[in-house]
Parts: C-alpha cells; structure tokens; sequence
C-alpha cells in the first residue's frame, strides 16, 4: 500500500469516527495536494453521515464507488463548503427523502462553492480507476428495459437495428465526455465538469429533498400544476391560486408603497428570515422586489396569513381581484365573475440551499458592490463567478425538490449555468426531477 493510500484511509477513518462522535467535521481536507496549483482531493469510498449542525470545509471532494455522504437532519444547521464536488460511479450524496424531507424538524442545509475565475487549479476530474465511465458502455444505449437495469451502470443496452434507426432511439446513445484536450464547451479550462461545481457523473446519484416551500395535496386531492376539478368552481379565481399551494401565494389586500407588512390568501409555513418575492401587478416588470420577512401571523378562524417585513415595500402591489361587469358576464358563456389581477408572493428560501461563495470561501459579492442596485454593471470578475450544477449522460439519480439555487452560474461561460443537465440526451431510463425549488 502506498503512503497516499495509507493516508487516505487513516483521513476516512478520522471521518467516520467524527460523524459519529461529535457534530463537527475535520479542518483537514484529504492527502496533502500533489504539487503547485493542485487541490487537495478527499475522496469518500464509504459511506459518511454528516450530523446536524457540522461545520465542513473542503478543496475538491469526489464521491466514487461505495461511498455516499448523507446529511443528517435535526434542529440546527449544517454547512458544507467545497471548490468542487464531484459524484462518480455508484457514488451517492442525499439529504432526506420524500416521505422525510430535510428540515421537517427545523435543520437547514446549506452547501457552499468557492473558487475564481483566475484560479489556476484544474477542473475536477473522477478518481475511481476506470475513469468517469465504462469504456464498454460507449456507443451502447441508456435504456431502461424490463430486466437486467442498473441504474449505476445504465448505459449498457444493445438496440436492434430497427430501434437504431428512429429518432427517439438516437438520444439513448452514450458518447462518452469530453476531455480538457477536447472539451465541450470550447474551453481548454473547462475539462469534462469545470470548476466550482457540484457535479453528477455517469453512474452518480445526487438526491436532496427539503421540506420548506414543498407542495403538498390539498384537502381535494388536486396536485400543482393542475386545474380545479369538479365539484371545485373553475370559474372562481381562487381555486385556481389553491393549485400553488405553499410554495406560492396571492395577496388577499392591497399592499402599498412604504408599507410592511402582506396579507396573504392562505396560511403557510413561512418563518422569520425567510425571503420573497412580491410580484409587480403594473406595467414595469422592475417593480417586482425582494422582501424578509420579520414575523407570521395568521388571524383567528380564517384561512389569511399576515407577514410584516423587515423591509418597507419600495412599490405599489395590487390585491384585490378585478371585478368584472356584469354585463360581460353569463352563467351558461362566461361565468367568470373576477380576473386574477392579484400580486403573486413567492417564496424563495428553502430547507437546502445550495449557494456561490466568493474566491476563497468568502462570502459572495453583494448585489450592491456588483452594481445591480444602480442598474449599471461591474468590472469585478468574481460579480459573475458563481458555482453551478451540472448532471452529465449517464447519470443514475437526479431528484431534487426544495431546493434554493442561489447566486449561481458562470457570467459567459458555455454549460456552466445554475441548474444544467449538460449534453444528457434521452433520460427515460431514470427517474429525474427538479421541483418545488426556487433559482
């Protein structure tokens, strides 16, 4: 065994025993870095528990085979900072689960990427021993058929020549990754993933559910995204608005300019700190503004929620209905008796966040140093360096719901955008989402 191996498994070794002794994670961050401008590399071939209300800082941080990093929910908040990370073949990070969502007993998640646009590190890169994928799999299909389906080993279907030759078939076709000598996009730096990113590689597994800004059935049964169904009126607005749920809400009173507080249509689980945005209701898309909320109230025996601010509205916002005349209206051709002309609330904070850091694990430059309250734009590169998501072909597992993406993408960069399945093609094979989250 070399020294590196021996050191490794003493670091992982340290890892498990910390997860389960105590609520912190160590300083340390894997084998020392090889050489000058090389990260540091902690590679987790086991699995890990994080416990509630740890405190975790990184360089690059690559799950591989074997190895899975699960985020231990609780009363309290967890944070885990990384340059990269990186989920390789049959590796696995999660944070609850649908029918127990991350934060049900209050916890926060927050995971943290740092790095700048002038670092010279490389991309991150896999560490397993064969590489980010099978070689086999390559020209081979990601098929998901009656038998024989691994989902960390998805890509290894054989297609007769007649399914070869339809469209829909094409897109299952595994091609392999590009490289720093051939990247896609066109970007000598970029290598297969880029930098200051989490990264779900061929085989990998990336499942995080929040509970905060989650929607649920509502006493009808009817689901987001859906209409009312009978008995429910369709022509009363306000069923339509029930369909949001508590991710979204109306106003149910007209909040004026230099006001702070909003009165809501529907009770929700919205806390102190929490933020929103209230939707402009004129012709200037600007209006639209960023609130904190102070406090939640809900008054006695009716369904309106009252939020005060920590902040005084900048604009009008309208909630009251537009009533229609009722010389425009008919029971049997146009029962509609209002028009939705409220202000839409929409939360935008969640139970996981996953965020940008500044050059070396800062904070992000604020909107104010960056030039985005003056409307002018700013000379400072880190204004436009965020981190990003990037899910590649060949992924297992994709499932995200409340989850707040903040402060990312990468200002002029080609697949470097907050969310990006980046050149996946066909994903029937696997059951992937992003839902219920806020950007």
């Amino acid at each position: 065994m070399s020294m590196n191996s021996v050191l490794l498994a003493l670091l992982l070794a340290s890892l498990t025993q910390v997860a389960t002794a105590d609520a912190s994670c160590p300083l340390l961050a894997a084998p020392p870095p090889t050489g000058p401008n090389q990260p540091s590399i902690l590679t987790i071939h086991k699995p890990y528990t994080v416990p509630i209300g740890s405190t975790c800082a990184f360089d690059y941080v690559n799950v591989i085979n074997g190895g899975s990093i699960t985020f231990q929910d609780g009363t309290g908040t967890t944070t885990f900072t990384a340059r990269s990370i990186l989920i390789e073949q049959g590796g696995l990070i999660q944070a609850g689960t649908p029918d127990a969502p991350f934060g049900t007993n209050g916890g926060h998640l927050d995971i943290g990427l740092w790095g700048s646009a002038a670092d010279t590190v490389p991309p991150i890169g896999c560490q397993s021993a064969a590489g980010c994928y099978p070689a086999s799999a390559v020209g081979l299909a990601c098929y998901k058929s009656a038998s024989g389906f691994d989902p960390a080993n998805p890509c290894q279907t054989a297609l007769t020549t007649a399914e070869t030759n339809q469209n829909t078939n094409r897109n299952m076709y595994f091609e392999g990754y590009a490289s720093a000598t051939n990247p896609t996009p066109p970007d000598a730096s970029y290598g297969q993933f880029g930098r200051k990113v989490l990264a779900v590689s061929y085989g990998g597994s990336l499942k995080l559910f929040g509970k905060k800004g989650v929607q649920t059935a509502s006493s009808s049964g009817q689901s987001s995204c859906g209409v009312p169904t009978p008995p429910q009126n369709q022509a009363n607005i306000q069923n339509w608005a029930n369909l949001s749920q508590d991710s979204w809400a109306r106003l149910n009173a007209n909040a004026p300019a230099g006001g702070s507080s909003l009165v809501l249509d529907r009770p929700v689980d919205w806390d102190a700190n929490d933020q929103l945005i209230v939707g402009t209701t004129d012709w200037h898309a600007g209006h639209s503004e960023l609130v904190t909320v102070q406090s939640a109230s809900s008054a006695a025996n009716t369904t309106l929620t009252t939020l005060t601010l920590t902040n005084s509205l900048a604009n009008n916002h309208n909630g009251t209905p537009f009533q229609v005349p009722s010389s425009l209206t008919s029971p049997t051709t146009n029962p509609n008796t209002a028009i939705e002309n409220r202000a839409v609330v929409g939360l935008l904070s969640r139970s996981i966040t996953i965020h940008s850091l500044g050059p070396t694990a800062d904070p992000f430059p604020a909107a104010s140093a960056c030039g985005l309250s003056q409307q002018t734009t700013s000379a400072n590169p880190d204004c436009y360096y965020g981190g990003h998501l990037l899910v590649r072909q060949g992924f297992a597992n994709l499932q995200l719901q409340g989850v707040e993406f903040h402060h990312l993408g990468q200002g002029g960069t080609i697949g470097a955008y907050p969310v990006h399945f980046h050149l996946a093609k066909d994903t029937q094979y696997t059951n992937a989402f992003v839902r219920d989250s806020s950007i």
